[in-house]
C-alpha cells in the first residue's frame, strides 16, 4: 500500500494533523451519511410522502422564503449540512424556483467558505 502524508486538521488555525485529538472529524451532514452516522433509519417512500403532505398541510403550502402560496417542495430550514435536524420542526414548504434554488446556492457558498476556513 502506498504511503500517504498526514493531512492537517480541518479546524482553522489548529496545528495538529488528522486525526486531531481536539477536533474529531464530524461525519458529513448530508442525508444518508448523517442518518447512518447517527443511527437514524432511512424513511420509506411512503413515510416520506406522508411527511411531505403533513408539512404542506400544516403550513398550508405557503413558501417559508417568499410567503406566497402553492409551494411545491419541502425544505430543511436549517440545512442538514449545517447540523440541522431531519425533523418536522425543521421542515417547511418552499417553491423550487426561484426560492429553493437561491437558498441552496447561498448554502453552497457558506459551505465553500467554511471548507476554506473563511467565516
Amino acid at each position: 500500500m502506498p504511503w500517504t502524508p498526514a493531512s492537517p486538521c480541518t479546524q482553522p488555525g489548529c496545528p495538529e494533523l488528522n486525526p486531531c485529538p481536539d477536533h474529531p472529524k464530524i461525519p458529513w451532514a448530508g442525508s444518508r451519511q448523517r442518518r447512518q452516522a447517527l443511527g437514524e433509519a432511512k424513511l420509506s417512500e411512503t413515510a416520506r410522502a406522508k411527511r411531505h403532505h403533513r408539512i404542506m398541510r400544516k403550513h398550508r403550502g405557503v413558501c417559508h422564503i417568499c410567503g406566497e402560496p402553492f409551494a411545491d417542495q419541502i425544505d430543511h430550514v436549517i440545512p442538514l449540512a449545517e447540523q440541522g435536524p431531519d425533523t418536522d420542526n425543521n421542515l417547511r414548504p418552499i417553491h423550487e424556483l426561484p426560492c429553493h434554488k437561491t437558498k441552496t446556492e447561498a448554502e453552497r457558498r457558506r459551505g465553500v467558505a467554511r471548507s476554506r476556513g473563511v467565516g
